[in-house]
């Protein structure tokens, strides 16, 4: 009794620690749309749905940011949800989208 407990308990902190390592490989989604305000800490965007999307940039490099302007078409890769929005992995400049 007391050696399955040590194997869970074993089990259950090698899944804690390796879970967490996985989830930051797993890239997110891309998101498409236009800067419509540069702050301090995030990008404001309004994606190809119309919608705002607050893009946290503390993991995105200042390279990258340093060259936007609002107005600029953007192409985000994310890395999963913040609180307010998606937290942003990497940004380049887009062609501006397709006409309806």
């Amino acid at each position: 009794m007391m050696t399955t407990r040590i194997a869970v308990t074993a089990l259950l902190l090698l899944t804690a620690s390796v879970v967490p390592t996985w989830g930051q490989a797993v890239s997110g989604p891309e998101l498409r749309g236009r800067v419509e305000e540069i702050r301090d800490i995030e990008l404001v965007v309004r994606g190809e749905d119309g919608r705002l999307h607050f893009v946290d940039t503390a993991g995105m490099p200042s390279a990258e940011l340093g060259v936007l302007n609002p107005g600029d078409n953007v192409m985000i890769s994310t890395k999963g949800d913040g609180a307010r929005g998606p937290i942003g992995r990497s940004v380049r400049r887009g062609a501006p989208p397709p006409r309806r």
